[in-house]
């Protein structure tokens, strides 16, 4: 068996293809599909290929980012009995099929997939997201593992996987079978005959060339920048307006108007290359620019943002058009491959269209000419073209190329040239023979890049000049010519230099490449520079109209207006309500699915981080009536982590909880300070030294917690820990605190769930899993900062010091929504409350509630209302007149109006 499985993978890499593994085990290339006897074992359960199952429609290792290219199969035995029947379906048949909504959603959505045990590459990834259509034409599906049943998206797709056209290829011992992985889905039938055998290994192509043999990879920086999207669309009207310039600088160079004399006069070309120019014009008319790479100076201003905090203006600082290929292959090898980054799209598709456009003939070799110029990319696509065409791709010296009857030809081997590259310097093209030069010009059988106008004419490489050197320049008499051209002063990033590179080809602007950044004046790469990429969100995923944070009343503002314009604004919705400034009601609502995966995230890092584990009994006191959500929260949450959770809500009497307590037994106590300080005192007062209560951890939101109840809390519930859980109806709860931060302010959130970013120390907010109802710098009405943490990558940690929502007061603090709407009770012009410490006693606070009122108001009334406010947000277990002086100033409205008549004399 060993020798077939090497013949196997030998066959294979003689293909060109490259061997994947099916597990963590390096050299499980060959993966055996066979029955095998049933197993208990849970650690090393049975694969679905592993028994006699039918298997429905699906694609191998659908559970991996990067799902193979290509399956292959060798048949050992068939099965005898007609059983085992090997299917296939094409996706462009489902794609053709599928509405565009669905389409959409699964190209763009990320849906959770499980990762089977026995193929798991890593042992703490049991799950991947991404999305089911890879692109237009490829797959990555099997219903069993994909884990978001609702979709009316994935319904749809089962529905036509049924319906489209079946191919049932025959499988004869030792036969083998080839199959695009991603192009095509496999079923097979129930197996009938337990001796079926077959041997599977998945591979990809290889790359078509080492972008690192090369290039040097510690020069590559493995951080991103990240920009705003509206930067591409500033970047495309900017060549939009650059190409329609340059075509007209090329076309009017040789007219005799007033435009083709003021180019002459700016170029002040010498005689041979003004009159190859104006031949060229002439005979080949049907100009094609090729390829040009306009560099970018990221230089101080206010247009954009970059990592959300530094602002600069982008300027076009020259055109490198020269050499063809310059850093086009090497950004195509390391941009791509992030679906949610706009920079990897176009990139895939580039080179093949840049050679589509230039007309080259595939089947026939490619010369370069090269000779003083070292080049990187030159020598990339040399290995690109015999790798992808498997055609010859030569690189002779520009000496070598003479011409016979018109044709050219390498004078060392006599070998015609059909179709050529100039990696050459504008001195170099000038020293061939005019035989040369003229077939260049009146061979329209020869293909070639660049167009020697794009060379002369498009390529633009200008040096900035220093204050000083202009004062040496032009006092300089003997100084024949100069060019002007305003110096842009370079943002310094810990000086760092940067500058971009925007990769064109005739009309159309590819896309935005790698940034170069230096400490040097001039940004190379040879010479200290380095290279880093930009990350720009995909706009389904990240955008907005304006550059400005999001408030509380926008945002509801927005949903109301979503209302009056959006017929099915109340479908498919997960509403949340809270408390609005002045009392007022609010709702957020937010696509159930989204909020669904939201909660899946923050799960997963739950129990990744020991918030949460499966053996975990819950008791749930968060409060449910009337449309809040919060014991509905934690009930999910809990079984999302496989843990038992008991709900008992907020408002049952505390006599029955302990009954569930002393019942059940749970481990963790769930719920608002407020309803947990009221079990408290219930236990303490009647149950002091019941035994059976006994809590590991106790989770609380919706209020802070202070030092005070939370030293309270773990003496009555004799618990160990208190953790928090931060969040808001418009956020929905994106942050939790772990046991490792479990007495400080400091809470951790998935970076794949929400972006968090600190302006003028507000906490603000983008969920990244929304696109219904999206949710970008919000402002959560609270202050804090971001600390640095050893799993950058992943999580994100934030310490929240305050929130502006909140009135901190000791012991604890209360909600100023809730005090605006208690004062809107009275009939009030206007009312202040001022909070201050005694000159005496900086452990008491003063409330000084001053108000102006239009009738008599009874103080006392007030009184009584504000102390049972206070009592029951800071509890019962210390006396609010022991930290608190609570004063009323009431001052009449009449009091306020000025005499009219006094005011007159005065």
């Amino acid at each position: 068996m060993e020798k077939i499985e090497t013949f196997f993978v030998d066959f294979i890499k003689k293909l060109g293809g490259k061997c994947v593994t099916h597990n963590a085990d390096e050299e499980s290339f060959v993966w055996h599909v066979r029955p095998l006897p049933s197993t208990s074992d849970i650690q090393h359960p049975l694969a679905r290929s592993q028994t006699d199952h039918e298997f429905p429609f699906h694609t191998d290792c659908s559970f991996e980012s990067n799902p193979p290219e290509y399956m292959a199969l060798f048949v050992l035995e068939q099965d005898q009995l007609g059983g085992g029947q090997f299917e296939i379906i094409q996706v462009s048949d489902i794609v053709n099929r599928l509405s565009e909504k669905s389409k959409m959603i699964l190209l763009t959505e990320n849906f959770k997939i499980a990762v089977p045990l026995e193929f798991r590459k890593e042992k703490d990834i049991d799950h991947i997201y991404g999305s089911i259509l890879l692109d237009h034409h490829q797959i990555r599906y099997r219903s069993d593992i994909v884990l978001d049943h609702k979709s009316n998206a994935l319904n749809e797709l089962e529905s036509i996987i049924s319906e489209v056209p079946k191919y049932i290829p025959k499988l004869e011992k030792y036969t083998m079978i080839l199959l695009n992985n991603r192009k095509y889905l496999h079923a097979r039938t129930k197996i009938l005959d337990p001796r079926r055998h077959l041997l599977r290994i998945r591979f990809n192509k290889p790359a078509l060339y080492d972008v690192f043999s090369i290039y040097n990879e510690t020069k590559l920086r493995p951080e991103y920048l990240t920009l705003p999207h509206t930067l591409l669309d500033y970047f495309h009207e900017q060549h939009t307006r650059l190409y329609k310039t340059l075509n007209l600088i090329v076309q009017q160079y040789h007219q005799s108007t007033e435009v083709g004399a003021e180019i002459r006069r700016t170029f002040q070309f010498e005689s041979k290359i003004h009159n190859l120019l104006c031949e060229l014009n002439i005979h080949r008319p049907n100009f094609d620019m090729g390829n040009y790479r306009p560099d970018i100076l990221f230089t101080k201003g206010c247009r954009f943002t970059m990592n959300g905090k530094h602002r600069f203006e982008p300027k076009i600082c020259e055109i490198n058009a020269r050499f063809v290929w310059n850093a086009f292959l090497f950004s195509v090898a390391i941009c791509p491959g992030d679906n949610d980054n706009q920079i990897s799209v176009n990139f895939k598709t580039m080179l093949d269209m840049i050679i589509a456009s230039s007309q080259f003939d595939t089947t026939k070799s490619m010369t370069i000419l090269k000779s003083k110029e070292n080049g990187f990319d030159i020598h990339l696509f040399q290995k690109y073209w015999i790798n992808k065409y498997h055609q010859n791709c030569r690189i002779i010296h520009p000496d070598q190329v003479h011409i016979i009857n018109g044709q050219l030809y390498d004078r060392n081997d006599g070998y015609p040239i059909q179709q050529l590259i100039m990696e050459l310097h504008q001195d170099e093209i000038l020293n061939f023979s005019d035989d040369i030069l003229h077939n260049f010009i009146h061979n329209t059988q020869l293909r070639y890049m660049n167009d020697l106008r794009t060379i002369f004419l498009v390529h633009d490489k200008r040096m900035d000049v220093s204050q000083e050197d202009w004062s040496r320049l032009l006092l300089d008499l003997n100084h024949q010519e100069w060019i002007i051209q305003q110096y842009q002063e370079s943002i310094q990033y810990e000086s760092m230099n940067l500058s971009g590179m925007l990769f064109c080809s005739n009309n159309r602007c590819f896309n935005l490449g790698p940034i170069r950044l230096s400490p040097n004046k001039i940004v190379n790469i040879c010479h200290g520079g380095y290279f880093i990429r930009p990350f720009i969100h995909r706009r389904y995923v990240y955008c907005s109209e304006q550059d400005e944070i999001l408030t509380k009343t926008k945002l509801h503002e927005q949903l109301a207006l979503s209302r009056l314009t959006h017929s099915h604004w109340n479908r498919n919705v997960y509403l949340s309500s809270s408390g609005g400034s002045g009392g007022k009601r609010l709702f957020f609502a937010t696509d159930i699915q989204e909020n669904q995966r939201q909660r899946e995230i923050l799960v997963d890092m739950m129990l990744s981080k020991n918030v949460l584990s499966e053996t975990d009994v819950c008791l749930n006191l968060f409060h449910c009536k009337n449309m809040y959500r919060s014991l509905e929260i934690f009930n999910d949450f809990c079984s999302m982590a496989y843990c038992t959770v008991l709900p008992m809500g907020s408002d049952v009497e505390d006599d029955k909880v302990l009954n569930i307590i002393e019942h059940f037994r749970p481990n963790v106590l769930m719920g608002s300070p407020y309803r947990l300080m009221q079990l408290a005192l219930f236990i303490e007062k009647h149950h002091r030294t019941n035994e059976k209560i006994h809590f590991e951890k106790i989770f609380f939101a919706c209020e802070p917690l202070d030092n005070l109840k939370r030293d309270y809390f773990k003496r009555i519930f004799h618990c160990s820990m208190c953790l928090g859980f931060y969040g808001s109806a418009e956020t929905g709860v994106f942050a939790c605190q772990t046991p490792e931060y479990a007495t400080t302010r400091l809470y951790m959130y998935p970076k794949e769930l929400v972006q968090v970013d600190i302006a003028n120390g507000q906490i603000i907010v983008t969920n990244l899993v929304r696109q219904r109802n999206q949710l970008i710098r919000f402002n959560t009405g609270d202050l804090g900062r971001l600390i640095p943490t050893d799993d950058n990558k992943k999580y994100g940690l934030i310490e929240v010091f305050q929130s502006q929502r909140l009135i901190d007061l000791t012991p604890g603090s209360i909600m100023k929504s809730d005090i605006e709407e208690f004062m809107n009770q009275y009939d009030f012009i206007e009312w202040q409350l001022i909070i201050e410490n005694e000159s005496n006693n900086n452990n008491r606070t003063i409330l000084t509630f001053r108000c102006v009122e239009t009738t008599n108001t009874t103080i006392e009334h007030m009184k009584t209302h504000v102390n049972n406010y206070l009592t029951r947000c800071l509890g019962n277990s210390f006396s609010i007149e022991d930290h608190l002086t609570i004063r009323f100033e009431l001052i009449s409205y009449q009091a306020l109006i000025r005499d009219q008549k006094k005011s007159i004399i005065s």
